[in-house]
């Protein structure tokens, strides 16, 4: 299978950096001994951006078929792309239709998340599931 340029769409993906603490990590005393505590709440910053070009099909929802082993209705959006060097893996993000920030940042503004990636001979498949955002 290849993939027609008249198909493909302007899409952008950002890659996971780093996951940090989101609040302060405190210190109590136990023992005699100081124990470094957290609250377990994490933040992850992503890197800023990067435009690719690929057809994005919104197949979600609409039968029990099972590919890569997900059900239909547990994501939202597949893109495929012959460019098989994309580093897109399942911490990625994906915007489509919100305008990517053009910095290092949290992935508040991005579409889509990736669930799950796959490669073939020719071609990059990944499937996405919506960002629900407050």
């Amino acid at each position: 299978m290849r993939c027609l340029n008249r198909n493909k769409q302007t899409l952008y993906y950002a890659l996971a950096i780093a996951r940090m603490a989101a609040t302060e990590t405190g210190k109590i005393t136990v023992d005699g001994k100081e124990v470094y505590i957290d609250d377990g709440d994490f933040v992850q910053s992503y890197e800023s951006p990067v435009p690719f070009m690929a057809n994005i099909s919104f197949t979600g929802n609409e039968s029990t078929d099972v590919e890569f082993g997900v059900d239909r209705t547990a994501y939202d959006a597949v893109v495929v792309t012959n460019d098989l060097t994309l580093p897109i893996t399942e911490t990625s993000l994906i915007w489509f239709s919100n305008e990517p920030p053009f910095s290092t940042n949290d992935g508040n503004t991005a579409d889509f998340s990736v669930i799950a990636v796959k490669k073939s001979l020719n071609t990059l498949k990944a499937i996405l599931k919506k960002r629900v955002r407050s």
